[in-house]
């Protein structure tokens, strides 16, 4: 924004006000601590409202009326974090000031907007006009989008890539069955396996592919990603001598198998 900007609200529910981009000095941030000691348009800051903590986006300082000039507006985000509302805030009341794009995680697709939406002089007007029947929601949201997009600000997220795993990650989970079936070593012709499971020499074991999978979480600006292991459904009941014995690899294979069918029904691309 060009130095003294200047927006004009008038709203049906709010009363008349200007703000500038001018920075304003926040004296009760804690010197030493993490954020920033001015607030500027589009920042987040944290501040007391009654007993609780509020959360907001930075609009402006307020120029005029004069009730509440030198004033931040702020866009504040709801209790249940899906609306949100202007306030007037005295910034001796914010405690922590930030960069949402350095600061801020994805929590949704209201909380992405409220997060990233540019705060300039187009698309200020756009955000104060959702606010007429005071609340800023997800339907708020798409029409605010629709608006600030026609005049020219990207708001909506480029298409997000295609998440994609390689089967040779796929990990070889061989855990000792608890509770196995072993009715099949007690009928006529499997004494000795009987004989070897009651002794140790077999053992029952599951055997599972599993494989780490990274998700996005992008925000309008930013991704974040989640691991999240996902694995195949797992044999069971497989008896053999120890852990290494090459059957093992064999009902591997057949999980791997099943785990790369898993993966392709969630829409997640299994390269070799």
């Amino acid at each position: 924004m060009a130095k003294g900007w200047k927006c004009e609200i008038n709203s049906q529910h709010l009363v008349r006000f200007a703000v500038t981009n001018k920075k304003v000095n926040l004296p009760s941030v804690r010197i030493g601590g993490p954020g920033k000691y001015e607030a500027s348009p589009g920042d987040l800051v944290i501040y007391g409202d009654g007993d609780q903590r509020a959360y907001g986006r930075v609009l402006g300082r307020v120029s005029s009326p004069g009730d509440v000039m030198g004033r931040l507006a702020v866009m504040q985000l709801g209790d249940n974090l899906s609306h949100g509302y202007v306030r007037f805030i005295d910034p001796k009341n914010i405690a922590e000031c930030y960069d949402p794009q350095n600061e801020h995680g994805s929590l949704g697709r209201f909380l992405a907007f409220w997060a990233d939406v540019p705060i300039t002089a187009k698309t200020i007007p756009e955000l104060i006009r959702e606010l007429d029947y005071g609340t800023f929601n997800d339907r708020a949201c798409d029409n605010a989008v629709t608006r600030i997009e026609s005049r020219g600000v990207r708001v909506t997220p480029p298409p997000a890539s295609k998440i994609k795993v390689s089967r040779a990650s796929f990990e070889k989970v061989v855990v000792i069955d608890e509770f196995p079936d072993q009715s099949w070593a007690e009928q006529e012709g499997f004494e000795e396996d009987l004989a070897a499971l009651k002794s140790g020499e077999l053992t029952n074991y599951g055997v599972k592919a599993r494989v780490e999978v990274l998700i996005p979480l992008a925000s309008l600006q930013h991704v974040c990603r989640i691991s999240q292991n996902i694995e195949s459904p797992g044999l069971w009941g497989v008896t053999v001598a120890n852990s290494d014995d090459p059957y093992i690899d064999e009902v591997f294979k057949e999980e791997c198998n099943t785990l790369a069918q898993m993966l392709t029904a969630l829409g997640i691309e299994v390269t070799p």
